[in-house]
Order: structure tokens, then C-alpha cells, then sequence
């Protein structure tokens, strides 16, 4: 009886670790009610995988240090989801323009994994809350 629940014990606490190791190698997990603060450098990509069991929607906060704004290019790697309530499928693309305090809602199936890009020449920093 100890010994199955150290094993169970061990099995979740290397799956957790593993998660997030897996999730910030490549990738930002988007999982219902976390805060996720990233960073775009200038023509860097940054991926985003719902790795939840549902769909999740993630609101951002934008700031940027350029006055004009920035442009990031979208493309949806896997599944559906949606980007400003516009959907979009797999293999579909679309660029859109944010400025310091827009908002930016993504929105990704179970298994749905979104890339941005920041096209511009400076930093866009985004402060994300999932549900």
C-alpha cells in the first residue's frame, strides 16, 4: 500500500516538473487561470499550446515602447481558435496591429497551439489571464 502511493506520489511530482520544463522549453502553456507574462523581442516567435482538456481563452494586456505600435504575425500551428473573436483554423494566418494598453483576446481548442511574431523594431510585452 506505501509503496503504490510513493510511486503515485513520485509519478505526479515528475509529470509536473516534466510539464513545465516541456512547457517553457519551447512553448507557453496556456492552462485556465494562470498569469503568463511574456516577451516579444523584435522578429522573435513565441508559441503558445493549450495543453488543458478544454478550450481556453487568454486575455493580454499589450505594452510596447514604440509610439506607432507593433504588428504581430499569427499562425494557428494546430487546430481552432480564435484571435480578437475572429476565428481561425489551422494553417490560417493574419496580422494584426497593437499598441501600448490594447487587448488581446486569444482563444485555443484542447490540443490548439497559436505562434506570434513580432514583426515591429521594438520589445512587445504582454500580460496574459487564462480562464
Amino acid at each position: 500500500m506505501m509503496k503504490k502511493l510513493l510511486q503515485q506520489f513520485l509519478f505526479i511530482g515528475l509529470s509536473a516538473i516534466l510539464s513545465v520544463k516541456l512547457a517553457y522549453a519551447s512553448s507557453l502553456a496556456l492552462m485556465p487561470g494562470v498569469t503568463i507574462d511574456f516577451t516579444l523581442n523584435p522578429n522573435s516567435r513565441q508559441e503558445f499550446t493549450n495543453f488543458a482538456f478544454q478550450t481556453v481563452t487568454a486575455n493580454c494586456t499589450i505594452t510596447t515602447d514604440s509610439l506607432a505600435g507593433n504588428d504581430i504575425f499569427v499562425e494557428v500551428l494546430r487546430k481552432k481558435g480564435q484571435v480578437n473573436d475572429v476565428p481561425l483554423s489551422a494553417g490560417d494566418t493574419t496580422i494584426i496591429h497593437v499598441n501600448t494598453g490594447d487587448n488581446l483576446r486569444i482563444t485555443a481548442e484542447s490540443g490548439g497551439k497559436v505562434a506570434l511574431t513580432n514583426m515591429g523594431d521594438t520589445v512587445v510585452k504582454a500580460r496574459c489571464v487564462s480562464q
